[in-house]
């Protein structure tokens, strides 16, 4: 299947996903606003995603693949098999020492995450944490063998896994949200088994059969783990990061911690559509090329960026001119006050403005990884996390909400920028992925549509102050309205992404009318 059409299989698939797990995430604003029941929640979520990080489950996907491929060209499909059983069963056995530790230790954890939260709330975090505790296996072979899917480009049924995990998680809340807190713990319980259950399905019907056996005559799997040094040292220094975020926001004015929380959550669905699709296409098709020695990578590479600038500006028009209106739209009750939406509102605008780095430099990541750089990457990645950490302990509880805007934005830029240097001082020939002609074209698209939509903005009320189906309706004239200028500058300019979809839609519509 081609690039472009993997990816829209993907996107497709994820948008189904997103929505779905939208329409919880505001559910779940809705009921439990950003009252402490839900924080405790997001605080035992983070533990469990923290521990399920420090595994290095996609670290080792993007290490383990270019092998795969290798082993595949060289000996055959049943040998690179034999090798992914190798390493997934050393994942197990590490993956179940996180999890003994963090059930052991849960108490010790909770109280470093939220300090600023009372004891009698650390107790009921610290409770949940144990119940997640056995989930780390799951969620950490599961990453991986979603990784084998991958590299045999079975995009799809991927995606599918995570679209019904998110429509339990919707289910089990909304017929069950009268239970509180333990509505939200255990239809994330019941997703992850969900979808561990169909990844084993999904790899048994591609003729993967597991063998439980700890090393191969082919493949040297310190060849993997060895990077672990690299990984660890970035896992490591990235987790620490994001606890000490979680630790200075838990002693900031209380909803401050849920707002950040729900931004960040609807970023990540967001990402999930608009990114996640590109890489996971880009990677496993760029890896392939390159294990052969194929020509093409320079094709492979710019319409990996045509697409990401497509989905970019997609985004950022979106939020910057229909964000503030929508939100207050579907957040804004007596359990998510005014002033907590305005708070979500700016920390989710800083997220999607990222998107920018995300997406030039998700690019540049996956090459640097291809090319063979894979160690020097995380380990001046981890030097930016650190960096990044000292940033969150100096300057959010000196500028508190400000603090956390500008930890945000360099958090996501940093990484692009040492990916893209890597890049340049090793293989400066591939820089020509960025053609600098396209990605002028697109600012104009992003820039001219914004400027016109703030200019009109400046003339209306804030959102705050006006009726729910008033935003609605504010809401969705500013997207519209930018959507078609930005079509129409992009046609101007010939963007070649906006032509293609212009042309299939033309040609959509001759088909129907014969």
């Amino acid at each position: 299947m081609s690039f472009s059409k993997s990816v829209s299989l993907v996107s497709a698939i994820s948008f189904a996903s997103v929505l779905v797990s939208l329409a919880y995430t505001l559910f779940v604003a809705n009921v439990f606003g950003v009252g402490r029941e839900v924080e405790i929640y997001f605080a035992a979520s983070q533990v469990f995603s923290v521990f399920v990080a420090l595994s290095q489950s996609g670290q080792l996907v993007e290490a383990f693949i270019p092998i795969f491929h290798k082993i595949k060209v060289d000996y055959g499909l049943q040998k690179a098999f034999s090798a992914f059983s190798v390493v997934l069963n050393w994942i197990a056995i590490l993956a179940s020492v996180l999890a003994l530790l963090i059930f052991l230790a849960s108490d010790i954890f909770v109280a470093i995450l939220v300090p600023g939260f009372d004891p009698a709330d650390q107790d009921m975090v610290a409770h949940v944490v144990m119940l997640f505790a056995p989930l780390i296996l799951l969620q950490v072979t599961m990453a991986f063998m979603k990784g084998l899917a991958t590299a045999e480009s079975i995009f799809g049924w991927t995606a599918a896994l995570n679209l019904g995990g998110s429509l339990i998680n919707l289910i089990a809340v909304v017929f069950f949200y009268r239970f509180g807190l333990w509505a939200l713990v255990y239809g994330l319980i019941i997703g992850v088994i969900f979808q561990f259950i169909g990844i084993l399905l999904l790899l048994l019907l591609m003729g993967y059969r597991h063998q439980f056996v700890l090393r191969v005559d082919h493949f040297d799997v310190s060849v993997v783990f060895r990077r672990l040094m690299s990984t660890s040292i970035y896992a490591l220094s990235a987790q620490t990061s994001g606890v000490l975020m979680t630790s200075v926001l838990s002693v900031l004015p209380q909803g401050t911690y849920g707002a950040y929380n729900y931004a960040l959550r609807i970023f990540s669905k967001a990402g999930s559509v608009l990114m996640r699709p590109i890489s996971t296409v880009f990677f496993t098709q760029f890896s392939e090329a390159y294990a052969r020695g194929e020509e093409g990578l320079r094709q492979l590479g710019t319409a990996a960026l045509n697409r990401t600038l497509l989905n970019v500006s997609v985004a950022v028009l979106a939020l910057m001119c229909s964000g503030s209106y929508m939100l207050n739209a579907v957040l804004r009750s007596d359990s998510f006050p005014a002033d907590k939406v305005a708070l979500s509102t700016l920390f989710l605008t800083i997220f999607i403005f990222s998107f920018v780095a995300t997406g030039m430099g998700m690019i540049a990541r996956l090459t640097v990884v291809t090319i063979g750089k894979f160690d020097l990457q995380y380990y001046l990645f981890s030097a930016g996390q650190l960096i990044n950490a000292l940033l969150i302990f100096i300057l959010v509880p000196l500028l508190g909400t400000s603090g956390v805007v500008l930890v945000i934005i360099l958090n996501y830029f940093i990484p692009a920028l040492i990916s893209g240097s890597i890049l340049y001082s090793f293989r400066p020939e591939l820089l020509v992925i960025y053609d600098r002609q396209q990605c002028a074209k697109w600012l104009v698209v992003l820039v001219l549509p914004l400027a016109l939509a703030f200019f009109a903005q400046g003339f209306l009320p804030g959102a705050e102050q006006l009726s729910r189906i008033i935003n609605v309706t504010y809401g969705s004239s500013f997207l519209l309205a930018v959507f078609v200028v930005a079509f129409f500058l992009a046609r101007i300019l010939r963007i070649q992404e906006v032509e293609d979809m212009a042309n299939w839609v033309r040609g959509k519509i001759r088909r129907e009318s014969k």
